[in-house]
C-alpha cells in the first residue's frame, strides 16, 4: 500500500486473516494495529519539526495545500493545530484532486493572501503542475516546504527554478558518506535510478521481515 486510503481498505483484510501488513509511505498517527507495521515517518518525526523550523526561519502567516486524499487531510488537522499553538495564522487551506493540473485556485489565493510560507502535502505529478505555476507566477522566492514530494519528485518536477524551496525525510538520496553512497551504487545496480525515502522504508520492512 502506498496511501493511507489503500491501508484502510487494507486494514480489515489483513486484521481478519491474521497477516501482515508493512506500510512505508508517510503515516498521520491516527491508527494502530497489531498486524500493521509503519515504517514510513509520522507527523512528529517529519512534518512538525519541519513546519516548526519553517515558521522560525520565514515567518508565521501559512498556506497549506495538498492532495485530496486521507493522508494529506488528516495531517492539514494536525498542522492547524500545530501552526495555532506556534502563534502562527493559516491563511487558507485548499486540497487538489489527485493527478490534478488545475493550480488555478491555489495561485489566486497565493496572490490574495500574501503568505509567509506555503506548506505542501500535494503528491504525484501535481507537484510539477504546482512548481511550474510558481515559476510562471514569478513567486520562486516564496518559502515552500513540501511534505510529500519525495526527493526523485523534486529533482525532476523542480529542477532547481526554486530559490527556497525545502523538503524534510528520513532519507534522502543524496545524503553525503560512504554507507549511503554505496547503498545507492548497490541499488543501481539493480536497476533503481532513484531512492525516496518510501522506498528505503520499504527496503527496511523487509530487512525487518526477513530477520
Amino acid at each position: 500500500c502506498g496511501t493511507a486510503g489503500c491501508r484502510q481498505a487494507v486494514k480489515p483484510v489483513v486484521e481478519a486473516h491474521r497477516h501482515l501488513l508493512f506500510f512505508p509511505a508517510a503515516y498521520e498517527g491516527m491508527e494502530a494495529s497489531p498486524h500493521i507495521v509503519y515504517t514510513g515517518p509520522t507527523p512528529n518525526q517529519q512534518a512538525l519539526p519541519a513546519v516548526d523550523w519553517a515558521l522560525r526561519g520565514f515567518g508565521r502567516r501559512l498556506y497549506l495545500v495538498g492532495t485530496d486524499a486521507a493522508h494529506p487531510r488528516r495531517l492539514g488537522a494536525v498542522l492547524r493545530d500545530f501552526v495555532l499553538l506556534q502563534g502562527g495564522q493559516v491563511l487558507g487551506e485548499r486540497y487538489l484532486a489527485p493527478g490534478s493540473r488545475d493550480i488555478g485556485g491555489v495561485m489566486a489565493d497565493l496572490m490574495q493572501l500574501q503568505p509567509d510560507l506555503v506548506v505542501s502535502t500535494v503528491a504525484g505529478d501535481t507537484n510539477e503542475a504546482l512548481f511550474d505555476a510558481l515559476v510562471t507566477a514569478g513567486l520562486t522566492d516564496l518559502p515552500l516546504l513540501s511534505l510529500s514530494a519525495a526527493e526523485p519528485e523534486m529533482r525532476a518536477f523542480e529542477r532547481g527554478r526554486l530559490d527556497r524551496h525545502f523538503t524534510a525525510w528520513g532519507y534522502l538520496q543524496s545524503l553525503p558518506g560512504p554507507a549511503n553512497e554505496a547503498f545507492v551504487a548497490r541499488l543501481r545496480e539493480r536497476g533503481g535510478a532513484e531512492a525516496s525515502d518510501a522506498a528505503v522504508s520499504t527496503y527496511v520492512a523487509l530487512q525487518l521481515w526477513a530477520s
